[in-house]
């Protein structure tokens, strides 16, 4: 859950939550008080270390018990993820030594090292067990071989947070079901932005990462409003988790540096977030953990980026005990003037972990606080007729009224993530996370049409607190020769949240030019700096899951349920109090893949989940005197998994069709309300990750969609339906992200990489099929990025230009007569130090 509006009528058009404002801005000069949640943040990880210390030490032992394995053919990577879950037991191994190597099927009963024998067969790999549990392959003899040298071994366990990627493709994702699952296994797409991938990105945060991802389009409804944009997943809004944990941030951004990967899941995620869960699809945002071994990593970067921008961050970790180890990231950044005309923006943060790994309990403890200063974008002035007053075209930059807008955040939270294994196949699951969010925000609106030219500065202040708990259990079972992983999991999420609103007005001629005409320090109605009290919200969820991952033979199957219920108290000052309560949300997902051969497989899928708005907490009732059904979303899918170059690139391709269904409207000559269906999106996604070449990795992605809302009619009678283009979706996007490892004798250690995004046209302002708009269509762009990166010893450094060719790109249409803009090209060099 995120932060709500106090008033359902104020919630944009598919916007089912998150931090949206009424239709003015806000102010306030002076950062937010401190709150909290920082100054608890470095208190709490110290006793989470101390009481983290004191667990009781599992005697890892190596089982020596048969355990029953049934693993298909496929990636060795895939089956030592399996092996090393259904074991029990830590297997470590380097990403380069299995991502070309496959394995056969292996069914029956094993011992641990009788199982990795079997799927090390025909390589010339070998597993070295520790009594204490640890499994590390490794090759035999050992290649004297500069990539062996210098990465890092990854880490393969039961648990969700240290996922193993190879480079720009990663193995397994978690966000579907809650369990660390083969990407290959999924009947289901999954887009994955590895922490390589946001290295050779070079993104400041999540916000920017996301825009490079198939099938995700960033929306600024408003520039007035929004800081940041509204993400849309396949045409509708997203469902935003961190660590697969829902948030009050929203699209609130985290910094790069504090993530390990973001996983962007297709289709409605009403089984993971219940009935005002994201209708277009999911945003796990997953955070760097604690694991084996020493990190002392530090980073400096300065870009032409906003007139000088410098960023630096350090990562540093290392054991406390032989199963327990710590983690600490910092992060900082400082802009000059922005392009857009305002103050600097900045950041900090820090980010810390303690984790314990033993054979039956696994614990990690996560602490993150960060302070933000977040300015609009730069914009457009949409051009309009003079007569009408109707959007015609895009005119030239323009500046911000007032330099000094900004948002203020001030976010913390403490995660405590559980695993104990009471059985050979059979754990528990235990996540909770305390989380508070502050957010000051000062805007200026400039109105520059007769006969009320205008400047609004809107003040708006929100706060919220967040409480969310999941606990479940899991394991294998069988009933006869079908294997069952199965899920039972309770979802308990609290929040409470207060706004508080201020203004001030001027009224201005034909003269006024934003950014150059002084404001007098006395408006002409409101107050610059006083607020008062507007709502405030108390919000309860319940959920209940469960889900069934079935095998057998070359079948696989999915089956997942979630029941959901949600109340929610609003109190709006200087009116009565107002409860809300939905109906009981039934939401499902099911999917079946069939293993066509090694490296190949089909699948097809079906997700429907409610998609509940305020309208719904109430009885809507048809002109014949019948409740209405409550609205859904539907996604029906097909595609097929390929693994392809010696297991080195995957490539997925899907088609789908996302409807939303029983959307409700009001109609006078009826006397009530009647459904129809809303937006329908049908669309083809093609995803290629891996190693295209010996030393070409890629990342390539494609999307095709068509869009199209039903509306109703305004002239003609309101049943009188019609289907008209979706505003704010382009209908085709293309993503390309490249690294090639230059040969050693020519620039040892040295790689170029290679980002290019672009989409089609983008309708801002639809045709009607009445003719009453004017509409309004905004053209496509592409960007290019290029970077080159050298390592020598324990040092690291390169050079990047974004937006090469400084194309504009633009975002969707502004309620207020500007249109925003992405950044144009900046130069930029970095350097690192460790390893």
């Amino acid at each position: 859950m995120k932060f709500r509006l106090p008033c359902p009528t104020l919630r944009p058009k598919n916007q089912a939550g998150g931090l949206c404002w009424p239709p003015w801005p806000t102010n306030s000069n002076d950062m937010p008080a401190r709150t909290p949640a920082l100054r608890l943040a470095t208190a709490r990880i110290a006793m989470a270390a101390m009481v983290l210390l004191h667990l009781p030490v599992s005697q890892a032992a190596v089982p020596q018990h048969e355990l029953e394995f049934d693993l298909p053919a496929g990636l060795l990577s895939t089956a030592l993820i399996e092996i090393g879950r259904l074991s029990g037991v830590i297997v470590s191994f380097r990403p380069e030594l299995v991502s070309t190597r496959s394995t056969r099927p292996i069914q029956g009963r094993f011992s641990l090292r009788e199982v990795l024998e079997r799927a090390l067969a025909d390589t010339d790999l070998s597993a070295d067990i520790k009594t204490d549990g640890t499994v590390t392959v490794q090759p035999s003899p050992p290649p004297a071989t500069r990539e062996s040298e210098t990465l890092p071994a990854v880490q393969v366990r039961a648990s969700p947070d240290a996922p193993p990627d190879t480079g720009l493709m990663a193995a397994s994702t978690s966000t579907a079901t809650r369990t660390e699952t083969a990407s290959s296994r999924l009947p289901q797409a999954v887009s994955i932005v590895t922490r390589d991938a946001l290295d050779l990105l070079n993104v400041q945060t999540s916000t920017e990462a996301l825009l490079h991802v198939p099938g995700v389009t960033g929306q600024i409804g408003d520039v007035s409003l929004g800081m940041n944009p509204s993400f849309l997943i396949r045409g509708f809004p997203a469902l935003h988790l961190v660590s697969g944990m829902s948030t009050i941030r929203g699209e609130w951004p985290l910094d790069s540096e504090t993530l390990e990967r973001i996983e962007v899941l297709k289709g409605p995620s009403g089984v993971i977030g219940g009935d005002f869960g994201g209708r277009g699809g999911t945003i796990n945002l997953i955070r760097k953990q604690a694991g084996p071994g020493h990190r002392n990593t530090a980073s400096l970067a300065l870009s032409s980026r906003d007139n000088g921008t410098l960023r630096s961050s350090f990562d540093l970790g290392a054991p406390l005990a032989p199963e327990t180890h710590w983690r600490l990231v910092g992060h900082g950044s400082r802009s000059g003037h922005t392009e857009g005309g305002y103050d600097a923006q900045h950041s900090r943060g820090l980010l810390g972990t303690v984790s314990h790994r033993g054979r039956e309990l696994q614990a990690t403890l996560t602490v993150q606080g960060d302070r933000r200063r977040d300015v609009p974008a730069p914009s457009s002035r949409i051009l309009r007729t003079p007569d009408t007053n109707d959007a015609v075209g895009v005119g030239g930059e323009v500046l911000g009224v007032s330099s000094g807008d900004r948002t203020l955040s001030n976010a913390g939270d403490i995660e405590l993530d559980l695993s104990w294994s009471f059985a050979p196949k059979w754990r528990t699951l235990l996540k909770v996370r305390r989380e508070t969010v502050r957010l000051d925000v000062r805007r200026h609106v400039y109105w520059p049409y007769d006969p009320s030219r205008s400047v609004i500065m809107g003040l708006q202040r929100a706060s919220g607190r967040f409480s969310g708990l999941q606990a479940g259990v899991t394991g294998d079972a069988a009933t006869g020769p079908v294997k069952h992983q199965l899920l039972l999991a309770v979802d308990v999420e609290r929040s409470r949240s207060a706004w508080d609103d201020g203004y001030a007005s001027w009224d201005v001629d034909s003269t006024f030019e934003p950014g150059q005409t002084r404001l007098s320090d006395t408006p002409d109605a409101g107050d610059l700096v006083a607020m008062k009290p507007l709502a405030t919200s108390r919000m309860l969820r319940r959920g209940l899951l469960l889900q069934d991952q079935l095998a057998l033979g070359d079948w696989r199957a999915r089956l997942a349920v979630q029941q959901s219920r949600m109340s929610e108290r609003m109190v709006i000052f200087g009116a009565d109090d107002t409860w809300y309560t939905w109906p009981t949300a039934l939401n499902w997902d099911a999917g079946l893949a069939y293993q066509l051969n090694p490296f190949a497989s089909v699948y097809g899928g079906w997700q429907s989940a409610v998609a509940s708005d305020y309208w719904a907490a109430g009885s809507r009732l048809r002109s014949d005197g019948s409740v209405a059904s409550l609205p859904r979303m539907r996604q029906v899918q097909a595609g097929m998994k390929f693994d392809l170059l010696e297991d080195r690139l995957a490539l997925t391709l899907e088609a789908f069709r996302l409807q939303q269904l029983n959307q409700a409207t009001y109609s006078g000559e009826l006397s009530g309300f009647f459904t129809h269906p809303g937006r329908e999106v049908r669309g083809l996604e093609i995803e290629m990750k891996g190693w295209a070449a010996p030393d070409l990795e890629m990342s390539l992605g494609l999307a095709l969609m068509r869009a199209r809302d039903t509306v109703t009619g305004v002239l003609v009678p309101a049943t009188q339906l019609s289907t008209i283009p979706a505003a704010g979706v382009p209908a085709r996007s293309f993503n390309l992200l490249a690294r090639y490892h230059l040969p050693e004798a020519v620039a040892p250690g040295s790689s170029v990489g290679l980002t290019f995004r672009a989409f089609s046209s983008i309708w801002a302002i639809a045709p009607d099929a009445e003719g009453l708009v004017v509409p309004l269509r905004l053209p496509g762009g592409a960007r290019t990025d290029l970077s080159w990166t050298r390592r020598t010893g324990s040092w690291t450094y390169g050079v990047s230009v974004q937006n090469l060719f400084d194309r504009k790109l633009y975002g969707t249409l502004s309620q207020e007569g500007y249109m925003p803009l992405q950044p144009g090209r900046s130069l930029g060099v970095f350097m690192a130090f460790g390893g």
